[in-house]
């Protein structure tokens, strides 16, 4: 028996808290940045793509000190309290300037926290590839929760400027979990010994993505999540034009973690059935009827089509790449390294530029008196973008068969 009693449990906790975090302000960050503080869409896509910047500095600032200046559990309670301090810091700042530093301070790390998150995971757990799914689906739950509860109890039976007045409290409570989780890194189980890594990136991670089809696959992965921002950035301020109350707006949002959650559940399976490329462009086809439904209707059966058409886009076509790329290491020192290459691309330049692409699109198609957006327009444009790559993705990709014994590893979704 492991010496520390009950880790997997206190690691689900771990994780539940990490994502309600996130799902408590990433549904509604670009509705309370142009709604709340009346910045234009253009505004709210610079600050929103410092996420992206940051997503870079932070997974390099985290490979160079955990290990070596501090453990990770350290590390993960201090970029939380750091994090806590500057997103509390922002809520009472209503200048452009002052909530895009903080913003990029703030996000700076609490990004790093996301991996050590997945750091002290992997770490305490025998069989990782194993459990790591099950303690995951606590990160979806806390996702899920947060939005629910903080509609639930704080939104509800409030609309117009009463209910858009009390986003600012998401970012309230977003830092005091973080506070909370400060505290409880304490109590998390610690392992001592560092990690001596030769490079951020080594030569055979590279190596990975100098053949075609892999190099292929990382530039379809950017323009796709690239497109994944695109819609997170619009999906509230959609909603909220669309007539939605606001405090629908998050538990509806969360429709598509569910769709995810089931997805993944599921993904293995439908890998080993169809092979990767079906299965890959499926996650895209799904891309493209995400689009096409919120470009068709508002109603709520066809966006809600939408939002599940999102989970599976996610699960289906990212995941399952990730999981694709990890099968074409040759050695399996440099996984980790493989999905870092992958992380930046999509978390990183994928979530710079999407956020920016929306931010301009919104301020193009907008009308600045009647504080409209013409989404016919804005919603067409990521759609005949993803149906290019799925047409190119199912005449140029040939998937390469999965090597015997490579297993899946797990992933921040």
């Amino acid at each position: 028996m492991e010496k520390n009693s009950f880790i997997k449990p206190r690691l689900s906790v771990l994780m539940f808290l990490q994502f309600f975090c996130s799902g408590i302000i990433g549904p509604i960050m670009s509705l309370y940045l142009m709604k709340y503080l009346n910045f234009s869409g253009d505004g709210a896509g610079i600050i929103l793509s410092m996420a992206g910047i940051t997503a870079i500095l932070s997974s390099i600032m985290g490979v160079l000190v955990s290990g070596k200046l501090m453990t990770v559990n350290r590390l993960l309670g201090i970029c939380h309290l750091l994090a806590a301090v500057f997103i509390i810091i922002l809520t009472f700042q209503t200048h452009f300037g002052s909530v895009l530093f903080l913003y990029l301070l703030y996000t700076l790390f609490f990004g790093c926290t996301n991996g050590c998150v997945s750091a002290i995971v992997f770490q305490n757990q025998k069989d990782a590839g194993k459990n790591y799914g099950g303690i995951q689906m606590w990160g979806s739950i806390g996702w899920i929760s947060a939005g629910w509860l903080f509609s639930f109890f704080w939104l509800r039976n409030l609309d117009g400027a009463e209910a858009m007045s009390r986003l600012v409290d998401s970012l309230k409570i977003s830092g005091g979990i973080s506070l909370l989780l400060f505290v409880y890194t304490f109590f998390l189980p610690h392992k001592m010994e560092s990690y001596a890594r030769k490079s951020l990136l080594p030569r055979e991670a590279i190596a990975v993505f100098e053949k075609p089809r892999n190099l292929f696959l990382a530039a379809v992965i950017f323009i796709t999540f690239c497109s994944f921002q695109y819609y997170l950035f619009a999906i509230s301020p959609f909603l909220l034009q669309s007539r939605y109350d606001e405090a629908a707006i998050m538990p509806l949002s969360g429709v598509a973690q569910i769709s995810e959650a089931i997805s993944l559940g599921i993904l293995g399976y439908f890998i080993t059935w169809k092979g990767y490329k079906k299965v890959l462009c499926f996650g895209l086809a799904c891309n493209v009827l995400r689009y096409a439904a919120l470009l068709a209707s508002p109603a709520l059966p066809v966006v809600s089509g939408a939002l599940v058409c999102h989970g599976l886009a996610s699960a289906f076509f990212f995941t399952a790449a990730c999981i694709y790329l990890d099968s074409q290491c040759r050695d399996s020192s440099v996984r980790a390294s493989v999905q870092q290459i992958v992380s930046i691309l999509a978390y990183g330049f994928g979530v710079s530029f999407g956020n920016l692409f929306a931010g301009r699109a919104s301020t193009l198609f907008g009308t600045e008196a009647a504080g409209f957006v013409n989404y016919a327009a804005f919603w067409g444009i990521p759609l005949a973008v993803s149906l290019v790559m799925l047409i190119l993705f199912l005449f140029f990709f040939k998937a390469h068969p999965q090597k015997q014994g490579t297993g899946a590893v797990g992933f921040d979704i």
